[in-house]
């Protein structure tokens, strides 16, 4: 189904007013969709691309991002205190940053084909849900949040994971196990969310 066409003066009026941690998460999921030719033009007085041409011949897999970015989270890599607070809910540049790319690597668990990777695809989603978890539990090295922050601030399109999500889980679990891996994840969900998708 055809996109409608958007009216760019309206977009970018609409992007003025997002905070800085919602335009890094757009423009991190932006990446995936330009062309070489298209990063050229969009990047060339700001970055130095000719400096950041691929060096590994063979590109990593979804699940070998997943695993980097769960290894870097846990190092404490993102966690990065604001020493001095203005009103609102200012997030430090590393909660930016990891806000960002754990939108984009759910993303991409998403909308990737499933068929015969289920059990690398859920091992990926498995990782990201780990994540929650654990930034639920406070654990203060992964990210900084404001009072009261949690992984209820990552803005997860629980409909959309779970559509993605089950079918992993079935194809590479017994019954019990089904059961048991449903029930966790919707006891990460609040409950309004628990409601959308039961």
């Amino acid at each position: 189904m055809s996109q409608p066409q958007v009216d760019l003066t309206k977009l970018r009026a609409q992007l003025a007013v997002l905070d800085a941690g919602s335009i890094r998460a757009l423009l991190d999921l932006a990446l995936d969709e330009l062309t070489p030719d298209a990063m050229a033009r969009v990047f060339k007085n700001h970055v130095h691309l000719e400096r950041m041409r691929m060096t590994q011949v063979v590109p990593r897999t979804l699940l070998e991002e997943v695993e980097d970015f769960h290894s870097r989270a846990l190092r404490g890599e993102f966690y990065e205190v604001l020493h001095h607070r203005h009103r609102g809910p200012d997030e430090s540049r590393g909660t930016q940053v990891f806000h960002a790319t754990f939108g984009r690597l759910l993303q991409r668990c998403v909308d990737a084909p499933r068929a015969g990777v289920e059990r690398e695809l859920r091992s990926a989603f498995d990782l990201l849900f780990d994540l929650m978890r654990q930034i639920d539990e406070c654990r203060d090295d992964i990210v900084s949040c404001a009072d009261e922050g949690g992984a209820w601030q990552l803005g997860v399109d629980w409909p959309a994971v779970i559509a993605a999500w089950c079918p992993c889980v079935t194809a590479t679990s017994t019954l019990g196990d089904y059961r048991a891996a449903v029930a966790d994840v919707l006891d990460m969900m609040a409950s309004a969310e628990r409601n959308r998708v039961q």
